[in-house]
């Protein structure tokens, strides 16, 4: 970075300031060391954000572990959270000493959590998303995307295939995932999966699938590992995307909160 620096002062470009993912919690060190501004990137919506602070603030009230079933906050709340667990979420959340913050919606949708989040971090907030529609055409995924899906994609109605997927880190277990298999059949509508090998812990996902499901299913479903998701959900006039991406594209979704 220095040398960089240096580089970009002999060409009179100066680096103005350092724009950084909120997991990278050490660029803002790096900032602070070059007498740099830095403003963090929240790459999730305000509302999952707020989440956070309202599981803190169940803590400091002695309220968790929860009864019941909880699923709208980013760690099990039924049970005792572990001290690293917490250590991480408090660190994910603190913008440390950065100028501003860069928000991965829009205001419209997250109105009311960006005004409660204002309270705690009194800086400017930019909501400037979907990042989708911005970001360039690009493989980003870490995992081996099967491409062939497509094709099938563009050989459906238009509006009417269910994609389902619960993301790239998310963990089930096998009654849930056949319980996914048998809510997609039962649907009757045609249906892109992406069923991630390590999606069950320890055993192979897709392996796990019932033979009956994939018999019933194979004219109008398509399973795959993982799916371009960009090309799949937003290139094409079949399927259903999470939130944000739903509604630019003017499309219903379905979905659960997982911590991913």
């Amino acid at each position: 970075m220095m040398k960089m620096l240096a580089e970009e002062e002999v060409c009179g470009q100066l680096v103005a300031c350092i724009v950084y993912d909120s997991f990278m919690k050490f660029a803002d060190a790096v900032a602070n060391r070059l007498k740099l501004p830095s403003i963090v990137l929240r790459t999730t919506t305000a509302a999952y954000m707020h989440s956070h602070n309202v599981m803190f603030q169940l803590l400091a009230e002695d309220l968790i572990p929860l009864p019941g079933l909880f699923k709208d906050l980013p760690a099990p709340a039924t049970i005792e959270i572990p001290q690293i667990v917490l250590d991480f979420l408090h660190s994910y959340m603190d913008i440390r000493s950065s100028s501003a913050v860069i928000w991965n919606t829009v205001d419209q949708l997250d109105h009311w959590p960006l005004q409660q989040l204002k309270q705690h971090w009194p800086v400017p907030f930019f909501s400037i998303g979907p990042f989708h529609k911005m970001a360039p055409a690009v493989a980003t995924s870490l995992l081996e995307e099967e491409s062939s899906c497509l094709s099938w994609l563009d050989k459906q109605a238009p509006n009417s295939v269910i994609y389902a997927s619960l993301g790239s880190a998310a963990l089930i277990d096998e009654n849930e995932l056949i319980e996914m298999a048998w809510g997609l059949a039962k649907s009757e509508q045609p249906f892109l999966w992406a069923v991630r090998p390590s999606l069950l812990n320890g055993t192979d996902a897709m392996k796990s699938l019932p033979e009956e499901f994939i018999k019933i299913t194979q004219e109008r479903g398509m399973v795959v590992k993982w799916a371009p998701q960009k090309k799949a959900m937003f290139c094409r006039p079949n399927g259903k995307c999470k939130v944000l991406g739903a509604c630019v594209e003017s499309r219903p979704g379905i979905g659960e909160l997982q911590a991913d």
